[in-house]
């Protein structure tokens, strides 16, 4: 391979310094066979020439004039000269390339610039104190599905007092919810009371028995959401137990309309204002939901679709209902599935007391439903919002509560060592007061007495005949209130929940059962 040239190096050893080309040359190549033209002024035209020779140290070119064979060496920096430029690129036009027109002075140099006198410096403005922006509103959101966790009971597990459990029963082929109250070592048994109030002591080996753990914690089912996580809470979604009856507003189409409370499967009603064309006057029209979605919703028929053409009208819903979810328009049946699955899992197993079928509602009965509902909802919300603030106040008196305590202590041990104004100490005045507390318990005590004394009396016989003619007036009026209790409300058991639909199946206490939309349900006050 050929070796790279180096620098040339002098006698001494050290490298030759090159001699710098000519200002004109290093600024555009003006070479040695470069074709140049200089204008002459007085003729008033450029002469072409080619560059013969450059003498570096004189900064000279020498020339050699294309048109008549005349050499000259001039300098090329007094002169106006252009350079022609030929493009590589075939059949590109050559054009001339400006070199030096010492017709065009150079700019002279600017003076230079005063310097500017510093600036003062600005006084510093008052910090504006930040606006306390009041905290948004919580937004409204749907409401989340019930987090349950149910997980069944090991061979000889010991479940803990206070935890839920569910009890399968094979003969109603049913699930039953109740409480573990405690575990007795020698039986190897443990106690259960069921929501319905019926206790039973059950050996877990030989039942069929699973754990409930719920989101929040709760689990009595009549408060904190039964069941629904901590995020939603009973001011948002009650309890299964003590529902009025409530319309749910709808649209169809065009047409506003209410759906009413305690639906059957396949028996749900709407009811909706229609005006006579002849008179001009609203009448209140009920029908099915199949029919209301066919005459109302032609675009869409079928015994099926009116879950999802018929629209839970956001519009007119009260605060209530907005905190349950129904801050925004949707199908009616995907607001039926949230409304269900809030309580979801959480509530299978326990009781309820529902209205029996055919059961109707007069108009005054839904406005006072719907109004015992919306009072309900404002009372728990005003205490929900005392207790918040009685929280607050409290975390703010706990910081407080050390140096109180210590000034407390100081004035008791004051108090103690001070005389009283009879010269003598609190000693007499304890004494004094044990004193009469122990006359006042000899005179309960003597009470009680004569008490028993009356009540182990012999009683005559006309005595006797009044107490049992009382109590067979008392059995006889509970018989009465049962049978008519019975007639206005049906016991169930919640056995079953659909996640697709958010439908429940209860079993009444003949084994029927059916599936329903508990939150359009009105159920009992009392547990079943």
């Amino acid at each position: 391979k050929p070796r790279a040239r180096g620098p040339r190096l002098g006698p001494d050893g050290k490298p030759i310094a090159r001699k710098p080309t000519s200002s004109l040359s290093r600024r555009t190549a003006v070479e040695v066979g470069a074709t140049i033209r200089v204008w002459w002024p007085d003729d008033k035209c450029f002469y072409e020439a080619r560059v013969k020779a450059v003498d570096r140290a004189t900064d000279t070119h020498t020339l050699l004039y294309i048109e008549d064979g005349v050499e000259e060496t001039i300098d090329l920096k007094n002169e106006r000269v252009e350079l022609r430029y030929k493009p590589h690129k075939r059949g590109a036009k050559e054009s001339w390339m400006p070199i030096r027109d010492p017709s065009k002075k150079a700019k002279a140099p600017k003076a230079p610039k005063r310097p500017r006198e510093p600036k003062k410096p600005k006084e510093p403005k008052p910090k504006k104190p930040k606006k306390i922006k009041p905290p948004k509103p919580p937004k409204l959101r749907a409401p989340p599905p019930a987090k349950v966790r149910v997980v069944a009971v090991a061979k000889d597990q010991i479940v803990r007092a206070g935890a839920h459990v569910r009890v399968w029963w094979p003969l109603d082929e049913a699930w039953y919810g109740g409480e573990v109250l405690s575990y007795d070592e020698e039986t190897k048994t443990h106690a259960v009371k069921y929501y319905d109030g019926v206790e039973e002591r059950l050996n877990f080996n030989k039942e069929k028995v699973t754990t409930v753990e719920r989101g929040d914690g709760d689990g009595d089912g009549n408060g904190s959401g039964a069941g629904v996580t901590s995020s939603l809470s009973s001011l948002s979604f009650p309890s299964i137990h003590g529902m009025p009856p409530v319309r749910i507003p709808v649209v169809g189409g065009e047409t506003r309309a209410w759906f009413l409370p305690s639906p059957r499967r396949g028996e749900e009603k709407i009811s909706f204002l229609e005006k006579d064309a002849s008179t001009g006057e609203e009448t209140t029209v009920v029908m099915s939901a199949v029919d209301f979605n066919n005459t109302k919703c032609p675009d869409t028929e079928g015994p099926k679709r009116w879950r999802r053409t018929i629209r839970f009208d956001a519009s007119r819903a009260s605060e209530r209902l907005r905190h349950r979810g129904g801050h925004k328009e949707i199908s009616i049946g995907r607001w039926l599935l949230q409304q269900g699955g809030a309580w979801g899992e959480a509530i299978v197993g326990r009781p309820i007391r529902l209205r029996p079928w055919g059961w109707t509602y007069t108009e005054d009965a839904l406005v006072e439903g719907e109004r015992v509902a919306d009072e309900a909802y404002e009372r728990e919300k005003r205490e929900r919002e005392e207790a918040a603030a009685a929280a607050a106040a409290a975390a703010a008196a706990t910081d407080a509560a050390p140096a109180e305590a210590t000034d407390a202590a100081a004035a008791a041990a004051a108090e103690e060592s001070a005389p009283t104004a009879e010269g003598g100490g609190g000693v007499d005045e304890d004494v004094a007061m044990t004193d009469a507390a122990r006359v006042e318990e000899n005179e309960n005590e003597k009470e009680e007495t004569e008490r028993k004394t009356d009540a182990d009396a012999p009683a005559t016989g006309a005595e006797d005949a009044d107490e049992a003619a009382a109590d067979a007036a008392d059995d006889a009026d509970d018989d009465d209130a049962k049978e008519s209790a019975k007639e206005e409300w049906w016991d169930a058991s919640i056995v079953k929940y659909n996640a697709t639909t958010g439908d429940h199946q209860v079993m009444y206490e003949d084994g029927v059962r059916e599936w329903l939309s508990l939150v359009c349900q009105e159920s009992d006050s009392l547990k079943a």
